[in-house]
């Protein structure tokens, strides 16, 4: 340290009047808070994990819903095929005309393309329903862990650690819900 005139340079180049009151020194923090400040950023992980997977599983639920909708019209379009054939093949039967050889197979074919429809508008309804489940659960994590992200800023603030711990709880709770989400 060099001493010019009533000034009195640092090492790093800052100028400074002597006499002047020196920064207060940091005060020591409390043992927890570091964990504390860990805690606050494993907690957003898990907060942003969860609302990732909700928001995908939200959208497979709703992909799934509207695929088995798709198939529930094609569904009731098949059968208002299957009744306009089968009318017309009553029709022809009480005008004692001759049944068209087709027809009989266009029935099989429009029964046999039905059940093939329903089987699958039903698996895509099951699956909507299970991503919709999935979703929920992540949302609940990610809610748990930005509850406990607000109760460790508190802790930090007033300084109490039982803030802290009931931050780790809601952890517990976060991270219990995203891996129910995942099975």
């Amino acid at each position: 340290m060099r001493t010019h005139g009533r000034r009195v340079r640092y090492h790093c180049g800052m100028l400074k009047s002597p006499g002047s009151v020196p920064a207060p020194a940091p005060s020591p923090s409390l043992p927890w808070t570091n964990a504390a400040a860990v805690t606050a950023a494993i907690l957003a992980a898990l907060a942003s994990i969860g609302a990732l997977l909700s928001t995908r599983h939200t959208t497979e639920a709703m992909i799934d819903q509207i695929d088995a909708s798709n198939g529930w019209s094609l569904y009731q379009a098949k059968s208002m095929k299957l009744n306009v054939l089968e009318s017309k093949m009553e029709m022809m039967q009480a005008m004692s005309q001759p049944a068209v050889p087709d027809d009989a197979a266009r029935v099989t074919r429009y029964k046999a393309e039905q059940a093939e429809i329903k089987v699958e508008a039903e698996a895509n309804q099951g699956s909507g329903k299970d991503h919709r489940a999935r979703a929920a659960k992540f949302a609940a994590g990610s809610t748990a862990a930005q509850i406990s992200i607000a109760l460790t800023a508190i802790s930090l603030l007033i300084k109490r650690p039982w803030f802290w711990w009931l931050s780790l709880v809601g952890m517990c709770v976060s991270a219990g819900f995203i891996v129910l989400g995942s099975v």
